[in-house]
């Protein structure tokens, strides 16, 4: 039953799979993906026999961060580079222009259709949100599949799979404690709309406008009706990300009269947890904050 499962899983994985070697027999020995989102999708696909980078460091802003020349020669010499799309990391698509026409094939964008099944977009396409890896069953779906044939190994995509539509099940149970009245989400920027869709929530408000976080901090008009949003609607709680540093997430808070901001790992995965604990703990800190029984405290 094992093998005809990963038999079948083979055949229905999306044909514009890419292998990065020329030819299908060479070993993929070192793979680099440029945050650690999609590193850790990699390692649970890759299996130990591959050493997997990340660009950006745990904890890092993906979309901020800043490439040195090491970097670059990371690149060069990996196998196989992983990214989400020239859209989301920028700096990723500068850096790597002239390797790209180079080696083409060595380069696989995880999340390119992400951009553009409603409208092409620019950089930090307006309201688009990119953020497809808040709901585990899209990375089930569309990704691992992806993955288990750039790598050959199916078995394990299969598992991984698995494992990720099982996070999505056990979310909604958790999430299920929190009423429908209370199911609005205020957040740093707007990198919570695909879990909305997928989990029923709102998106109340975010204080940056774009899904990037590289702009200026919101005005003090902005606070101030969002502000009056929170108190109007009786939404209890603010949530912040854990890379940014921003003092007006926890301004917001004070100004709606809510406890300190709870805290949601979106951009980077902290150091030595891979995406499907920090998916669980997203899941954990929103019914914390959202559920009648709310605690009123941020979680780390």
């Amino acid at each position: 039953m094992r093998t005809f499962f990963v038999f079948i899983f083979f055949f229905i994985v999306p044909a514009k799979a890419i292998f990065a070697g020329t030819h299908p027999e060479e070993k993929i020995k070192t793979a680099v993906a440029t945050f650690t989102v999609p590193a850790d999708w990699v390692k649970n696909v890759a299996g130990d026999s591959v050493e997997v980078i990340s660009l950006v460091p745990a904890g890092a802003d993906a979309h901020a961060f800043q490439p040195s020349p090491s970097d670059l020669k990371k690149i060069r010499d990996a196998d196989i580079v992983f990214a989400i799309s020239p859209h989301f990391e920028v700096w990723f698509a500068e850096l790597t222009k002239a390797e790209r026409k180079k080696k083409p094939g060595k380069f696989v964008f995880l999340g390119e259709k992400f951009f553009h099944e409603n409208h092409d977009c620019a950089h930090d396409c307006g309201n688009e949100d990119p953020h497809f890896w808040m709901n585990p069953r899209t990375v089930a779906k569309e990704i691992v599949p992806e993955l288990g044939r750039v790598f050959l190994n199916f078995e394990a995509a299969a598992a991984y799979a698995k494992a990720l539509e099982k996070a999505a099940d056990n979310a909604e149970k958790k999430l299920s404690a929190i009423p429908r009245e209370r199911r609005k989400l205020i957040t740093w920027h707007n990198n919570m709309s695909r879990f909305a869709e997928a989990f029923g929530f709102e998106i109340a408000g975010t204080m940056m406008r774009s899904a990037s976080t590289e702009g200026a901090d919101p005005s003090a008009g902005t606070i101030a009706r969002l502000a009056k949003k929170i108190r109007t609607e009786k939404i209890p709680a603010v949530f912040s990300d854990n890379t940014t540093t921003s003092p007006v997430p926890a301004t917001l808070a004070r100004e709606a009269g809510l406890p300190p901001p709870f805290v949601l790992y979106v951009d980077a995965l902290p150091a030595g947890k891979s995406y499907l604990e920090i998916f669980n703990k997203n899941i954990d800190t929103i019914v914390a904050a959202l559920a009648e029984t709310q605690k009123g405290t941020p979680r780390p």
